[in-house]
């Protein structure tokens, strides 16, 4: 059956992938980000089918605008994908207040944001399934990720509350919980531009991960960690912390 998806960070990396995936398999979708150019040439193949939105989701006078313009326009919204997000790999101590304040709100008050809009049409469908891309890193923080975990903690923790409050209605709630993804992701949080070299053989592919997701899309499905043996680390780490860490340090430090 066909159905409408909006997907944010639709620009580039995973979420471009989603995009272009349901799109070729007969699905209309909507494509949020703040960058237009390729999500325009991506839909200029698919007419009636792909929508471009351009919102910058930690601007919440911008997503309120956006949602609502979705929702005049489209009588049916069957799921949201929220693959916005950015992350800086940076001590603590010297991670900028500003990027702090940035993380949180693209990546865990914007998804929120869009949702608090969203699920009133849920709920009077009786039917819709959020997906939120979150991180190992929401599971097992490492090293120069203070913040960025923080907010993939924050994401992780919210899809568990939330899923709780909306299971009556039919609502579904998915966390997607990826390693490293060989996406433009990095070329922000990774300034050195050395760690995807050296965790190369954990590294995932942008259009695998899409494919996975897509095929979770109206399944009552908790959450997905992967590659395996991250996922693995994280259930040990939540068994055994002081040892995972000792372990793992050398892996850990090598950002």
């Amino acid at each position: 059956m066909e159905r409408t998806i909006i997907v944010t960070g639709a620009s580039s990396g995973v979420g471009f992938e989603i995009a272009s995936q349901l799109l070729k398999q007969g699905d209309t979708v909507i494509l949020l980000a703040r960058r237009i150019e390729t999500m325009t040439k991506l839909v200029e193949d698919y007419p009636a089918k792909g929508y471009v939105y351009t919102c910058d989701v930690s601007n919440s006078d911008a997503v309120k605008i956006t949602i609502t313009s979705i929702l005049e326009k489209f009588p049916r919204i069957d799921g949201v994908i929220h693959c916005a997000g950015f992350g800086l790999f940076e001590l603590a101590e010297k991670t900028p207040i500003k990027s702090v304040e940035g993380m949180l709100l693209t990546n865990v008050s914007g998804g929120i944001h869009i949702n608090q809009l969203l699920l009133p049409r849920f709920k009077a469908q009786q039917a819709g399934h959020i997906m939120m891309v979150a991180s190992v890193a929401g599971k097992l923080a490492t090293p120069k990720t203070s913040a960025y975990a923080a907010s993939k903690f924050a994401v992780i923790g919210y899809a568990n509350a939330l899923r709780m409050e909306v299971a009556a209605d039919n609502i579904f709630v998915t966390t997607i919980n990826p390693g490293p993804i060989t996406t433009p992701f990095f070329d922000i949080a990774d300034k050195e531009g050395t760690y995807l070299k050296d965790v190369a053989r954990f590294s995932l592919q942008p259009e695998v991960v899409a494919s996975k997701m897509i095929k979770l899309i109206g399944k009552r499905k908790r959450e997905l960690t992967l590659p395996f043996t991250m996922a693995l680390g994280a259930r040990l780490h939540s068994l055994f912390p002081r040892t995972v860490e000792w372990v793992a340090k050398p892996f850990f430090l090598k950002k």
